[in-house]
């Protein structure tokens, strides 16, 4: 069964996750604490030997990801003859879910361009 959400998993070809196991400075993670700050009773002794260290995470999209679709004239009609018949939201999922090799990426604001591009060039 699939679920539509706003948010949508990418896939794992797509990022790339680089560890940094030395603790050098990044500049992403320079601004966080290498040990954190703890507040307790005098009784307790913890030493900076003791604590452990974050790891950091660098996470990299690839180029790919961040390409543009370019759909074909035909898609976009029919798009928009799917919303005219069951709404926007409705036609987004009803698209997503029966054709989501074609339709996967298409999104609300783009639905929506198209319905007002057309209107404005048949006025």
């Amino acid at each position: 069964m699939h679920t539509m959400s706003v948010f949508v998993p990418v896939p794992h070809g797509k990022y790339q996750i680089v560890t940094n196991e030395n603790n050098t400075n990044t500049n992403s993670f320079s601004s966080l604490p290498t040990t954190p700050t703890i507040s307790s009773t005098p009784s307790t002794n913890i030493t900076t030997n003791s604590l452990i260290k974050p790891k950091k995470y660098i996470v990299q999209l690839s180029k790919s990801f961040r390409s543009k679709k370019n759909w074909k004239y035909n898609q976009k009609v029919f798009a928009i003859k799917k919303a005219s018949e069951l709404g926007l939201t409705k036609a987004i999922k009803f698209l997503q879910i029966q054709y989501p090799e074609v339709y996967e990426d298409l999104s609300l604001s783009t639905l929506q361009y198209w319905i007002q591009h057309i209107k404005n060039s048949n006025s």
